[in-house]
């Protein structure tokens, strides 16, 4: 499959919103837990492994997960996770994380903002880009 590692969609500036398209080989360790993905993992088996990534990372201070699910994006099985974080600002920050194994690669999508005002406001556009994500066909899992 080809496709860029990554996209940032930003209307109003990183720093308070933004929308992270992310495609990853599941062989590749994490940052901060040297984990890898397999692609024999269940939905929740890799939330884990991210939700686990996620708290080790010291740029995310105050890490509350706030649901973990099972989910679909571009019609494929996967998980979903909802976190807030204090960024290196001191801004409580609000994320919607979207993962997808597939037979070679970790496809995630997420939005990130500001809660106390971005997060709302820019959800309805998050909601837009993912109900149109569409994967190439010969990724199917």
């Amino acid at each position: 499959m080809s496709m860029p590692d990554s996209e940032m969609l930003s209307k109003n500036g990183p720093y308070l919103e933004y929308i992270l398209v992310q495609s990853r080989p599941l062989a590749k360790r994490f940052r901060f837990t040297s984990q890898v993905l397999d692609p024999g993992m269940l939905p929740h088996e890799a939330a884990q492994l991210i939700i686990d990534n996620l708290r080790s990372d010291p740029r995310i201070r105050g890490f509350q997960l706030l649901a973990s699910e099972p989910a679909v994006a571009a019609d494929r099985d996967g998980f979903k996770l909802i976190y807030s974080y204090v960024d290196k600002y001191g801004v409580t920050m609000k994320t919607v994380y979207y993962g997808i194994l597939l037979p070679d690669r970790f496809f995630n999508i997420r939005y990130s903002a500001a809660q106390r005002y971005y997060f709302e406001q820019e959800l309805p556009t998050f909601e837009s880009v993912l109900s149109s994500l569409q994967l190439p066909s010969g990724s199917n899992s």
